[in-house]
């Protein structure tokens, strides 16, 4: 079995998983079941409308909003918070002197089944 992407002439697709070995076999199949397909991928193997079969290389993934690299490859993410971190383990939100402290949220009501959000 083989997953090959597609897509389609209206900005739809998806993914398709068959016993279909070739991409040569698997536009005609596609196009039969689907309507306006314009684009199919296997690996690195793709068939266009414009451009017929060819080999492409993908494009780098990228992420956006990191100004070092060595966060990246050093394995940890951070997200943007929208507030500066402190010492002691709290966050400030900007514009603001209010500090929130950082812990297990509080549950609002004393029974056994409280609420996880």
């Amino acid at each position: 079995m083989k997953s090959y992407l597609f897509t389609t002439d209206d900005d739809r697709g998806g993914v398709i998983l068959c016993d279909i070995d070739t991409l040569e076999e698997v536009v005609p199949y596609l196009q039969q079941r689907f309507k306006g397909v314009i684009r199919v991928e296997q690996g690195r193997t793709e068939w266009t409308v414009e451009g017929g079969f060819a080999e492409f290389t993908p494009r780098p993934v990228s992420v956006v909003g990191l100004e070092d690299e060595e966060a990246v490859s050093g394995g940890s993410l951070s997200a943007e918070t929208g507030g500066t971190s402190q010492a002691d383990g709290s966050l400030e939100a900007e514009g603001s002197k209010e500090t929130v402290e950082r812990g297990a949220p509080e549950q609002a009501d004393d029974s056994p089944t409280g609420s996880l959000f």
